[in-house]
């Protein structure tokens, strides 16, 4: 008899092959999901600036299956958002964003919105740190990308120098010039 395979099943095999693993020291299953939240090593080299894309395919597979993410090998930016010109402060400025992707989007002819299927590019993740950041990706199974900070240089100002005079000095007329 022959069996339909869909990709819901092709998937559901895929997941019970590789999320239980035998383990040979102990003889017993290991459930291979408990390391899906571990937290991963952060080296130097993951933390360049740059592509950084995930190694084992078929384990980024199975874990965007887990957790629900359909980024086919799409890439998360991970930055540090500069301070907006309205904003006084750096409050803001302090955390690293990871922002999804954006799915395909359409334009809606009647109502003239433009739409998509997702609604994981709404999803702008805050880390404290950029080694969290880059240990979320790791450990979800993400391609991701790490964008340079803009860094923005202040000057001293003082309260004196609003009252300079910024331009050219006339010269004054002499009293042989004066008829």
């Amino acid at each position: 008899m022959l069996r339909q395979f869909t990709t819901a099943t092709i998937t559901r095999s895929l997941v019970k092959e590789t999320c239980f693993k035998v383990a040979p020291a102990t003889g017993g299953i290991t459930n291979y999901n408990r390391s899906f939240s571990t937290s991963a090593e952060v080296t130097e080299e993951d933390k360049t600036i740059g592509k950084h894309m995930f190694a084992d395919v078929n384990d980024q597979r199975v874990k965007n299956y887990v957790n629900g993410l359909k980024l086919e090998d799409k890439t998360v930016l991970i930055y540090k958002p500069s301070r907006i010109t309205m904003q006084s402060g750096t409050l803001r400025t302090r955390k690293w964003r990871l922002e999804l992707p954006v799915n395909n989007k359409w334009h809606d002819g009647l109502m003239g919105w433009w739409a998509s299927a997702g609604t994981l590019n709404q999803i702008n993740l805050t880390f404290p740190a950029e080694e969290s950041a880059i240990a979320y990706c790791k450990e979800n199974g993400l391609n991701y990308e790490i964008l340079d900070e803009d860094h923005t240089t202040m000057k001293k100002k003082r309260y004196g120098y609003r009252f300079i005079y910024q331009g050219d000095l006339d010269k004054a007329p002499s009293e042989d010039d004066i008829k």
